[in-house]
């Protein structure tokens, strides 16, 4: 038998200690400061079962540490030793929304389908704070700046790998993406914006008013977007014209949120390319880049002939 094929009391500690990593720790005491918060959780899920006040966004809060701290699997194993079926049916739903596990896992434990609307509220206020504090800080303050992922503009050193966990964990696709916002911010591109916040809101599942929030602190409107249409190759049924057009400013693949479309850059729209959804009134279609044969989210403001 090895060491960890199952955690307890007597090796929960070293199993924590095996597999946490974060780089801004200077001292053990932060360590165990991570580690508590396992503590912490199960208290707020017992004062929710003992008295129904459910402190979601301080769950949230811990829950987003520990699996940043100690990564998927084994925090998923930790709190398997930790938690017992009745906190597990609270937890669930935290899990579920942040992608940690799928509906259909920990099938034992049934979803409290209630404090999945709970959880998503607090989740979009969380997302929003976070998104915001970042499109306002100075490039130069982000780590994939002090780490030469990212240049001064924001824009993509490719020559720099992200060959460490420390370079992964600076950019992450949530930090790809609130950096492609913000350069079209700066930029003032409203119609590739528009196509990056609704990748945004597919990714997130955010609301149009959290995502207006967002703009409002850039003085931008959802006004503002109407504008910016280009109709000339819809057809009458808002249909893009099937064929190759090419694209006007960079962009993030759907699946990874990499840079890897360029201005320029051919992309391919097919047969039947009605709209997928619409972003503070542009439609919003789905077109395959040629280069990497992946999909991208485009609005017709954004293509050219």
């Amino acid at each position: 038998m090895q060491l960890f094929d199952e955690v307890n009391d007597d090796n929960f500690i070293l199993f924590a200690a095996r597999h946490y990593y974060n780089p801004k720790c200077i001292d053990v005491e932060e360590f165990y400061e991570d580690l508590n918060r396992f503590k912490y959780i199960k208290r707020l899920l017992n004062r929710y079962i003992e008295s129904g006040k459910l402190a979601e966004r301080l769950i949230l809060n811990h829950v987003i540490v520990i699996f940043n701290a100690f990564d998927v699997n084994p925090t998923l194993k930790m709190l398997e030793y930790k938690l017992n079926d009745e906190q597990w049916k609270v937890i669930k739903p935290f899990l579920v929304f942040l992608r940690h596990i799928k509906n259909d896992e920990y099938i034992k434990v049934p979803i409290k389908e209630d404090l999945m609307g709970i959880v998503k509220r607090a989740a979009d206020l969380a997302f929003t704070f976070r998104f915001l504090r970042m499109l306002v800080m100075k490039w130069e303050s982000w780590d994939a700046y002090k780490l030469g992922i990212i240049d001064d503009k924001g824009k993509r050193d490719k020559s720099v790998k992200l060959d460490n966990d420390e370079k992964k964990s600076a950019y992450t696709p949530f930090i790809r993406l609130a950096a492609n916002v913000k350069r079209l911010v700066g930029q003032n591109k409203l119609t590739s914006l528009a196509s990056a916040l609704y990748l945004i809101r597919e990714y997130n599942g955010l609301s149009d008013k959290e995502l207006e929030k967002i703009l409002k602190e850039f003085n931008i409107t959802s006004l503002d977007f109407i504008t910016e249409e280009n109709a000339w190759f819809v057809l009458e049924d808002r249909r893009i014209s099937p064929g190759v057009y090419r694209i006007k400013d960079e962009k993030l693949l759907n699946s990874t949120f990499e840079q890897l479309v360029n201005p320029k850059d051919q992309i391919k729209v097919f047969d039947n390319a009605y709209p997928i959804g619409e972003m503070f009134g542009l439609d919003i279609y789905e077109a395959t880049h040629l280069r990497s044969n992946q999909k991208i989210y485009v609005t017709t403001g954004e293509l050219t002939k």
